[in-house]
């Protein structure tokens, strides 16, 4: 796109520039005390358009003043920057921003920062940033222009990026793609191995795209022409400017866009630093504000797809680590990442607004620590393919929790504690989450929770029912539930639910439940495997199979009971006699149920030499114990003395706030009780990407 302005017409136009897009009543808020303005124009771009911006600074500024392009809502930090350039000597001036070809579509906002640091002095007007739109294909050959080593100096430009006539779909067989690694930086590498026939044209090429977008002239992000042969290696380096997102490469036939592979997606990460020639790695360091997201735990969308993985149709797991049933869902993979920059209920920005009002394939990517209110009423999800990815900063949701009315969900590191304010203001018991039918009453499928915690529930923390299949719960903390006292009249305190509905599917895996009354798990009917979990604090018999709605048939393996200071006191301690799981007989669907069970530690089965079936208590005849463990999918099993430990090392939201770290404590030190008021244990703590 061609330049608005010349740097040498700056002293004349910069008045002029003012006046046009600076109203009184504009300009002065885009004014510092100290002298510094900015201004940007247009207020609406799109990406791989242009932006200019007028500056007045003193004359005195330094040369390493500079001015950066960032997210509002963002802090002013080195893996933050979109683009930037150093301010020129003199008063004022014009510079023009080229955007980059890929950028998340949202607001942003240039700063101007001072001395080759952070220290902001001036803010712009906010700009639109949209995506740009594709070419319509038309049936003219495409033609790159010549490469100059070792790659294309001119892209495939827009007036060139029509795509031939469709040509037969090449073997897949025949041409592959792979690239390495499968997360990288900008401005890092990545190294491409391809496969084609021996007559490949010599103006086959391959292309990194945004996954998502067509092939088109406008929307690769680099590119370079095949080499002959059959097979080959090519390097590319990813420009510092890519936005982070899920890319691929697409192997592309006879300069033209008829694709006859693509990769693995690859992740752009938001990279740990500024460019080479960014601000310093000294001025990033001293100045970078403490509410910026650690590099370490950057946020990644799901883990790329590689079409060979093990789930149906040769589809990836749902991550790295996925197990159980729901360790196929695909969640928002291979759609638009979005950011959620503000703990507002509802509008842009929001955690509701990505994953309640938009639809399609999409990551919700939490870009903000603190708590998220409600309002009362749950986030609920009614359209397909969602991730929320919550490993970068900490956020927690209070007064609702989030209900599940959609296939494929991922669900990570996220913190849910409700309150009694759902249940005291709208007479709704709140759970953390629910997953179910969708309205029409179909049975939703292929939901994955990692890491998540959920406290303070007025009812059940989790609760998988209508029918809903292939449900994992993982590596996460449930506690806390609240019974029914001074701040909850009538709440109960429960841990996990499932069933109600025709054949529920539900894996459990690594969950520590502390100081909920019971239901770990309530199981009325469904295929259930419930693996190396820790109950703590409980009451009587803790698990209790039901088989009401439709036969169960459990896995209990490797799992840990321990009883606390509540479970002594309650009752006067009389349910200290009974076993911690109890099976009940002479329900509708008993007969057809069965449990098997297999090195399960608790109150009637202390050590691993006692009978395993200690662990039951049969009541009214319980049901079928089976000495074959059923064949759901298998998930990672140790001892139930292993899984204690790790259990209390990893599992719930990382990094771990203050409720969780006193729950483990509690767990390991045999301390805390059952509570109805969650300003008796210090309330929702303050978070920040420093917790705890």
């Amino acid at each position: 796109m061609v330049k608005l302005f010349k740097i040498s017409t700056a002293a004349i136009l910069t008045p002029f520039l003012f006046a046009l897009y600076s109203p009184a009543h504009s300009r002065a808020q885009n004014i510092s005390p100290n002298g510094f303005t900015v201004i940007a124009s247009p207020a609406s771009a799109v990406s791989g358009g242009s932006v200019t911006v007028a500056w007045t600074a003193p004359s005195t500024h330094s040369s390493q003043d500079w001015i950066g392009l960032f997210l509002v809502g963002q802090p002013s930090a080195g893996n933050t920057i979109v683009t930037y350039k150093y301010v020129p000597g003199g008063p004022n001036g014009l510079m023009t921003f080229n955007l980059p070809n890929v950028m998340t579509p949202h607001t942003y906002e240039f700063r101007y920062l001072l001395n080759n640091g952070f220290t902001k002095s001036a803010t712009s007007n906010a700009i639109t940033v949209s995506q740009a739109g594709t070419v319509t294909p038309s049936s003219s050959t495409a033609t790159p222009p010549p490469p100059p080593p070792p790659a294309p100096a001119i892209s495939p430009t827009a007036e060139a990026s029509s795509p031939t006539q469709s040509a037969p779909a090449p073997s897949s067989a025949v041409y592959a793609v792979l690239a390495t690694p499968v997360t990288v930086a900008p401005g890092g590498t990545a190294v491409v191995s391809w496969k084609a026939p021996g007559t490949h044209s010599a103006k086959d090429w391959i292309g990194l795209f945004l996954v998502s977008k067509p092939s088109a002239g406008n929307t690769f992000v680099t590119w370079r022409y095949v080499p002959s042969g059959t097979s080959g290696v090519l390097t590319f380096t990813v420009p510092s400017s890519t936005a982070p997102q899920l890319y691929e490469f697409r192997y592309l036939l006879d300069n033209a866009y008829s694709m006859a592979a693509k990769s693995n997606p690859m992740t752009v990460s938001s990279g740990t630093s500024s460019p080479s020639t960014s601000p310093t790695a000294a001025a990033t360091v001293t100045a970078a504000p403490t509410n910026a997201a650690p590099s370490s735990t950057a946020s990644v969308p799901p883990t790329p797809s590689t079409n060979t993985g093990p789930c149906p149709n040769g589809l990836p797991l749902a991550f790295d680590g996925a197990e159980g049933f729901g360790r196929c869902s695909q969640g928002g993979r291979s759609g638009v990442v979005i950011d959620v920059t503000n703990l507002n209920d509802s509008g842009p920005g929001s955690l509701r607004e990505c994953a309640q009002v938009m639809s399609g394939p999409r990551t919700c990517r939490i870009m903000v620590a603190g708590t998220v209110s409600l309002g009362t009423y749950d986030i609920l999800v009614r359209n397909d393919s969602l991730t929320i990815d919550g490993s970068a900063y900490p956020l927690a949701i209070k007064d609702g929790g989030i209900t599940v009315r959609a296939n494929h969900t991922i669900i990570r590191h996220l913190r849910i504690r409700p309150g009694a304010a759902p249940y005291t203001q709208r007479g709704v018991n709140a759970n953390g989450i629910t997953y179910m039918s969708r309205e029409d009453g179909t049975g939703t499928h292929d939901h994955i929770a990692d890491h998540i915690s959920v406290s303070w529930t007025t009812d059940d923390s989790i609760a998988v029912i209508n029918g809903t299949k292939d449900v994992t719960i993982q590596d996460s903390i449930i506690s806390e539930g609240l019974i029914s006292g001074p701040g909850c009249s009538n709440c109960s305190s429960k841990g996990i639910l499932v069933g109600t509905g025709n054949k529920e599917t539900l894996s459990v895996l690594r969950v520590l439940n502390a100081h909920n009354f019971l239901r770990f798990p309530n199981a009325t009917g469904g295929e259930i495997d419930f693996v190396n979990n820790v109950d703590y604090n409980s009451s009587g018999s803790s698990a209790q199979i039901a088989p009401y709605y439709w036969p169960v048939h459990i896995n209990f393996v490797g799992n840990y009971w321990k009883d606390g200071l509540s479970s002594a006191e309650y009752n006067g301690g009389f349910n200290l006699g009974y076993h911690v799981i109890r099976t009940i007989g002479q329900m509708p669907y008993s007969p057809q149920s069965g449990i098997y069970v297999k090195d399960n530690v608790g109150r009637s089965r202390r050590t691993g030499t006692a009978p395993e079936t200690d662990i039951i208590w049969s009541d009214n005849g319980g049901v079928p114990v089976q000495s074959v463990r059923y064949s759901h999918p298998q998930m990672t099993t140790t001892s139930a003395l292993q899984a204690y430990e790790d259990v209390l090392s990893r599992s719930g939201a990382q990094p771990r706030d203050m409720v969780d770290t006193r729950i483990v404590a509690d767990v390991r030190n045999g301390t805390g009780r059952w509570i109805s008021d969650p300003n008796t244990v210090g309330g929702w703590p303050l978070l920040s990407s420093s917790t705890p």
